[in-house]
């Protein structure tokens, strides 16, 4: 279905009874589509509830796991009454502690059982508020409460609740709340710590898991068999004979296929590609080795997978080469080509690690980096992996490659096996979907290690080193597009997030707590008023302003209107005021608003407020 076809579809009906989404579904390769009711009736939806803007925003063709998803998730909240009447409110009264409160209770009607599986529905659920832009009471927008929510199911990936790694870590840097620089400093240094540690510890997961089915695989070649299943080995091929396992329980199935291995020497190429590793009943051996499934997220075929599986005490699976390739970026900085170019002659030991020597693609130039027992021992330890893997395939293989990130491939025109370097795009899309994170380009990685050691220690020239730049300008320009523009805003966040809590209950209390205003911003020394601009008028506020607090003055009609005029002005343009120029709106805006709050009051405590009243009534 093109573009063009897509623009001329209806994609939402709204009735009184019911909500029409309309989802694009595919049947034998052709794109068709479908219509899924949502029923709405005596719900009472009006279009300017938080429901109808939501449900609005739908602006394109949905599939159909997503039109599934979201019908889904409003049936289920229509069942909870406290979720009705948030979707029955307007967005402008609502505080983003409601949206959050909606995103839960769409969690608490999670039905999937695996953790991945959870998170892909509670976040497809979530998706009509992902472009909803209404604002809330306290003027943030439902979208930004979206992308600021963290799933409960998201384990890997607590801190990581944006789209894009680089976005995300940008997003928490610049909502970080501190008392001072040194605070802002330390928790900026704790976030990129944080990020790290949720990579390297998926990463640490995955080393483990491959230990333990290297332990598995050998512990199931050294089981003893049944007489009339052991006689089958000395078989090469196998079809003719599954009729003998066919009542073989899964354990004995699986130690068949792992002695098979053995007997035959299939880690061995010539024997590999000669006999084949033929398998009985593969599906069940790759969920005895449910480690493997990972394999269906990079397109591999059944009997691949069950391969790599049956191999993995002779070679490290492609998921495993590729922990060990994001364990390395986030302990040396260096980018993916770099590390997958990386052989043995480059690895060179040293007395508790290793030197890493990798050749840069742009420069031709080498580079060297240390690692270290101390330092990196998830790194030390990765590579101990890749040099076991390496030697293996030199042992029994001819290779493409004498990198040692080669992994067991298929030629689509000989059908021939052999080790070749492992494709790294289907790799990194696997890791992604396996471990539900959030999306990122492998070089993202390079970027967070250069960016950690920036706040960690402020010096531009190390993350020169880092990145390789030939000059310190294009580092310096890096930084400030990246980590130190993200410090600022959070600088600049801060103080307004302090002005307006401070000017919103200096004007009134109450309304300032309605409307989601924290009282402990409250900061009572940016009212004092201020102002060094010459160019002033020659209104009362600004006579009072620049005089030494001794300023007398009489009211008249001229002096009650401009007090109206001046309050209806900054009423309506607080905001924009605001955001435009906070440093102008401290030293020029300030003053003039608390004066001008303060002279309103005293007029209508005074006999003249029925002159105010008439201009008031008169605007």
């Amino acid at each position: 279905m093109n573009n063009k076809s897509q623009s001329n579809i209806k994609k939402l009906t709204w009735t009184q009874d019911t909500v029409y989404f309309v989802g694009k579904v595919m049947r034998n390769h052709v794109d068709k589509l479908k219509t899924y009711p949502l029923k709405i009736k005596g719900i009472g939806f009006q279009q300017d509830s938080l429901m109808y803007a939501a449900v609005s925003s739908l602006s394109s063709v949905l599939h159909e796991v997503n039109a599934y998803q979201i019908t889904w998730s409003f049936e289920a909240l229509f069942r909870n009454e406290e979720a009705i009447d948030i979707l029955k409110s307007k967005p402008s009264t609502l505080l983003p502690q409601d949206i959050e409160k909606l995103f839960t209770l769409i969690e608490d009607a999670v039905t999937h059982h695996s953790r991945e599986d959870k998170y892909a529905q509670s976040l497809g659920a979530r998706r009509p508020f992902r472009d909803c832009y209404s604002k809330l009471a306290n003027t943030e927008k439902v979208s930004a409460i979206y992308t600021l929510f963290t799933s409960r199911f998201n384990s890997h990936n607590k801190r990581m609740p944006s789209r894009d790694l680089n976005e995300s870590l940008k997003r928490e840097l610049e909502t970080i709340p501190f008392e001072d620089i040194k605070e802002l400093d330390a928790k900026a240094k704790q976030t990129y710590e944080n990020t790290k540690k949720n990579f390297l510890e998926i990463c640490e997961s995955e080393l483990d898991r491959a230990e333990e089915i290297k332990q598995q695989l050998r512990q199931a070649k050294s089981a003893t068999l049944k007489d009339e299943i052991a006689s089958l080995l000395t078989r090469e091929s196998v079809p003719q004979y599954r009729v003998h396992l066919q009542r073989a329980t899964i354990e004995e199935i699986f130690e068949y296929n792992c002695n098979r291995v053995e007997k035959l020497a299939l880690y061995k190429e010539e024997n590999f590609n000669s006999i084949g590793l033929k398998t009985v009943r593969g599906n069940e051996l790759i969920d005895k080795l449910g480690y493997f499934s990972f394999q269906k997220n990079v397109g591999g075929t059944a009997n691949l997978r069950t391969r790599h599986g049956l191999l993995a005490d002779y070679f490290l699976p492609s998921r495993t080469l590729y922990s060990c390739q994001v364990i390395l970026q986030l302990s040396v900085g260096l980018n993916a080509s770099v590390i997958r170019e990386l052989s043995r002659e480059r690895i060179v030991p040293t007395g508790n690690g290793y030197t890493l020597a990798g050749m840069k693609n742009k420069t031709g130039k080498t580079t060297k980096k240390e690692i270290n027992k101390i330092d990196h021992p998830l790194a030390v330890r990765a590579i101990g992996l890749l040099l076991w893997h390496d030697d293996n395939v030199s042992k029994y293989w001819n290779r493409t490659s004498d990198a040692v990130f080669v992994t067991l491939r298929q030629d689509k025109e000989t059908n021939e096996y052999s080790f070749s370097l492992s494709d790294l795009i289907k790799q990194h899309k696997g890791f992604i979907k396996w471990h539900g994170l959030i999306h990122y380009a492998p070089d993202d990685l390079r970027d967070l290690y250069a960016e950690s050691d920036y706040v960690s220690h402020k010096d531009p020239f190390r993350v020169q080193a880092i990145l390789d730049h030939s000059n310190i300008v294009t580092t310096q320009e890096y930084l400030k597009s990246n980590v130190i523009a993200a410090l600022s805003k959070a600088n600049i966040n801060e103080f307004m997030k302090r002005l307006s809590s401070s000017i919103m209950f200096s004007v009134d209390k109450d309304l300032a707590k309605k409307h989601g205003f924290d009282e402990s911003n409250v900061d009572k020394k940016l009212l004092f008023p201020t102002n060094n601009n010459k160019d002033v008028s020659d209104a009362i506020s600004d006579e009072w302003l620049m005089s030494e607090g001794d300023l007398q003055f009489s009211l008249d009609r001229e002096v009650i209107e401009h007090c109206v005029y001046q309050k209806k002005y900054y009423e309506n343009n607080l905001s924009k005021l605001l955001n435009r120029n906070p440093e102008k709106f401290r030293a020029y805006h300030l003053g003039r608003i608390l004066f001008c709050m303060a002279l309103y009051e005293v007029i209508e405590a005074s006999e003249y407020s029925y002159v105010l009243r008439e201009v008031e009534n008169a605007e």
